[in-house]
């Protein structure tokens, strides 16, 4: 809510004359008071005594009538607001107590002659032209707090309106012009000090602020060719430690593949040249020829060439972009239950239950680049987040109908937000171990070489998604708890 400078300085000095007004009515109310009950003890007081001198003759002579009549001709009056007259020969002869609050008193009087004791008169004065006194004053202050605040409000509203607005209007429209930015303008000055010193100010900060700004102009044009030029030369920097970190990490890659290829087919070699041999002695007769001789050999060459196809194809999805389908619109969602549906049929040995949560939206994008992201998340959780580990020994049907009946949840979360994709991958397994968190994203690391696992799995998931999908990764570990995978990307542009 916007504030007037001028109603509130109207409504200050009204207010403060008001105030004025009222202390100045209380006061004058006090004194008066004060003045008023000082005068109503004083002819109390006088007509106590006077009553006293009166009651003297009948109290005397025994005239009880007498003196009651002359106390209720004193109650009649309405000077008294109650009276108790007493008799040394007969008692009490009148008991009227006040009714109402509206008094002062008592005073009493004792009534002798010659030393004689008569009797006694206590009285209680009305108090009740004070209160009316009183009124009629506060009644006179309020009608002189409304006029005066009835002027006061039409001089200020006077005085702002033809004088101090008139005054401040080519400093408000100046000062409205600079608010614009138009820093040439100048307020013309007026023929008061004061307003003409502030104005002043106004004018020289101005000129201080367009000489700034002009040179501000011509340091930004200097400073926009120096940014141009630094971002062009950064670029060109960044793009080339890009391309020698790429080729740094191809080179590891190939190193990698190339020492992980020679195990199976070096294995296959072997075996060949084994079968060699043993086809050159089943020709000379120096072999009997058997079955199982040969089937165990091929057996080797065959496991051995699979894994070294598993990973030229891991290298593939690695070093060449996921394209072999064209982007489509797809349901997200739809999407991965069908991929997870699919990757739960092929982990054999495993009782993973996979569930897809959060919103249905569209995307288009390759599906063939999704595939080994979420692929290779619920195989890295069944085959490193749940590992049941077994006693030395057969197990009993109990225990392998408890096997069967459990399931492994891997459960993924789905979200859309401010332009961004984000898809959570959590297992409640065994988590993993602190010293090799770090190391998770490297190829080739794996805790289960020996079972035959590449260790390619969470790279190939890592690449993919900074590389192809210009995301991020991030991993969340606590052993014995479980791990969370969080993938963020933003969402592919549609290509025209």
């Amino acid at each position: 809510m916007k504030r007037n400078l001028l109603i509130e300085t109207a409504i200050i000095l009204t207010i403060i004359a008001i105030l004025s007004v009222i202390m100045f009515g209380i006061i004058t109310l006090m004194l008066s008071n004060s003045y008023l009950i000082n005068q109503l003890k004083d002819t109390s007081h006088e007509t106590a005594d006077r009553l006293q001198e009166i009651l003297i003759t009948p109290l005397y002579t025994l005239s009880d009538e007498t003196a009651i009549n002359i106390v209720q001709a004193y109650l009649g009056s309405g000077v008294l607001e109650g009276i108790i007259l007493e008799s040394s020969a007969n008692g009490i002869l009148l008991n009227q107590e006040p009714e109402s609050s509206s008094y002062i008193g008592p005073f009493m009087r004792e009534i002798s002659f010659e030393n004689l004791e008569l009797g006694r008169v206590t009285l209680w004065f009305s108090n009740r032209q004070i209160i009316s006194t009183q009124r009629q004053l506060m009644l006179i202050i309020s009608i002189t707090v409304v006029a005066m605040s009835g002027v006061l409000l039409l001089s200020i509203f006077l005085l702002s309106r033809f004088k101090i607005k008139k005054t401040l209007t080519g400093v408000i429209y100046g000062i409205g012009q600079l608010s614009k930015g138009n820093y040439s303008c100048r307020i013309e000055r007026e023929q008061y000090r004061d307003v003409n010193l502030f104005i002043d100010r106004l004018n020289a900060m101005a000129e201080h602020i367009e000489e700034k700004e002009q040179s501000l102009l011509e340091l930004n044009e200097n400073l926009e060719h120096k940014v141009a030029e630094r971002t062009r030369e950064v670029e060109e920097t960044s793009q080339r430690l890009r391309n020698a970190e790429r080729l740094v990490s191809l080179g590891n890659l190939v190193v990698g593949i190339s020492h992980e290829l020679n195990t199976p087919l070096g294995n296959a070699l072997t075996t060949v040249s084994y079968l060699e041999n043993l086809a050159q002695k089943m020709q000379e007769g120096n072999e009997p020829a058997h079955p199982r001789m040969l089937s165990e050999p091929i057996a080797i060459i065959q496991k051995s060439l699979n894994k070294a196809i598993r990973l030229i194809r891991s290298f593939r999805q690695i070093t060449i972009p996921q394209e072999d389908k064209p982007p489509a619109r797809i349901y997200v969602k739809k999407y991965l239950q069908d991929v997870a549906e699919l990757t739960e049929s092929q982990m054999e040995g495993k009782n993973v239950s996979v569930t897809v949560d959060g919103p249905e939206f569209e995307l288009t994008i390759s599906p063939a680049v999704l595939y080994p992201i979420i692929f290779n998340l619920i195989a890295n959780a069944a085959e490193h987040g749940y590992e049941t580990e077994y006693e030395s020994g057969a197990e009993t049907s109990a225990q392998q109908t408890s096997t069967q009946q459990t399931t492994d949840p891997v459960e993924f979360q789905l979200e859309r937000q401010d332009g961004n994709i984000f898809i959570t991958c959590t297992d409640h397994g065994t988590g993993i171990d602190p010293a090799i968190l770090p190391k998770v994203f490297e190829p080739f690391f794996t805790t289960k070489r020996g079972e035959g696992k590449t260790g390619l799995g969470l790279y190939i998931v890592n690449s993919v998604v900074t590389t192809q999908l210009q995301g991020w990764v991030e991993l969340r570990s606590t052993p014995g708890r479980g791990t969370t995978v969080l993938i963020s990307f933003p969402v592919p542009p549609v290509s025209g």
